[in-house]
């Protein structure tokens, strides 16, 4: 043996450590998590399955002295971003709940609050809701495909004309299906009129759809909050930690194609281009049927 080894081996033969302070090198959520077990524990309205879960993450022998500075500095880093004054920058998207979608209420209030802003409509709810109205499920499942190969297409003028195609092959076989892509077009097509590194990103709500879905698979685990704060300080770490993914994460938008004087090449004009995506929108929507 050499170096520190000997003492990790010795420590191994005497059985698992857990060190007090292991909690603090866990991520936000994990720590804002094992706090609010730990508060439902010590006011005594904790539940077997939060027993169970404080014992799994190795927080059971966790007093009450050690709950007020299990998340100390996480506290303030969640006040910190909760009370954050975000008019001093320019925020170029902002993403709304999924309800709407098709809120006529909201998207005025948006054009009155916030002149010049493009609305984007979620392609994904839009391809839904066509489906859901088609009267049969395989021109249904056609009716989510054949937008999805139009608007897999960078250059915007072919996914416009793509896009159309679609809503042309969907009102041949069911014109009620057809009616919401063909009336929420503008909206829908919106993310077009952006940087083409964005347009994947801003033309549907999956960003903040994801964000929820975290929080909601940790705030599950706890069900019953003891207090505000507690709910407060989970959720908050989710966002944080979000937040952090976003900016250390290539496959977002990348914070260098937000600058004003990010240069972008322009793409060649591709002759033939409008038949090439009419074709590949045809065959998405043939195939989609037959599968289904």
């Amino acid at each position: 043996m050499r170096g520190d080894g000997g003492a990790r081996d010795a420590q191994a033969a005497r059985g698992p450590c857990f060190p007090d302070d292991i909690v603090s090198r866990w991520s936000r959520t994990d720590t804002a998590l094992a706090s609010a077990i730990c508060d439902m524990w010590v006011s005594g309205v904790s539940t077997r399955k939060a027993g169970a879960v404080a014992a799994e993450m190795g927080v059971e022998s966790t007093g009450r002295g050690r709950v007020p500075g299990l998340c100390a500095s996480l506290d303030g880093e969640v006040a910190e971003m909760r009370s954050a004054d975000l008019s001093a920058e320019p925020w170029p998207y902002l993403w709304l709940d999924a309800a709407s979608d098709a809120h006529e209420g909201l998207a005025r209030a948006v054009r009155e609050t916030l002149p010049g802003a493009a609305w984007q409509r979620c392609v994904a709810h839009l391809e839904r809701n066509a489906r859901d109205r088609c009267r049969r499920r395989d021109v249904g499942e056609a009716a989510v495909a054949a937008p999805e190969a139009a608007l897999s297409e960078r250059d915007p003028s072919l996914a416009r004309a793509g896009y159309r195609r679609a809503c042309d092959l969907l009102a041949a076989e069911d014109p009620r299906g057809a009616e919401p892509p063909g009336e929420a077009a503008p909206s829908a097509l919106a993310c077009l009129d952006f940087p083409r590194e964005h347009a994947r990103w801003v033309r549907t709500n999956d960003a903040r759809e994801r964000t929820s879905r975290e929080a909601r698979r940790r705030t599950r685990v706890v069900r019953a909050f003891p207090s505000f704060d507690s709910l407060a300080g989970l959720v908050g770490a989710v966002c944080c930690d979000q937040n952090d993914a976003w900016l250390e994460s290539r496959n977002f938008i990348d914070a260098r194609s937000l600058r004003p004087d990010c240069e972008r090449d322009p793409l060649p004009e591709e002759p033939g281009g409008v038949e090439r995506v009419t074709g590949l929108v045809d065959e998405a929507f043939d195939r989609r049927r037959r599968v289904a």
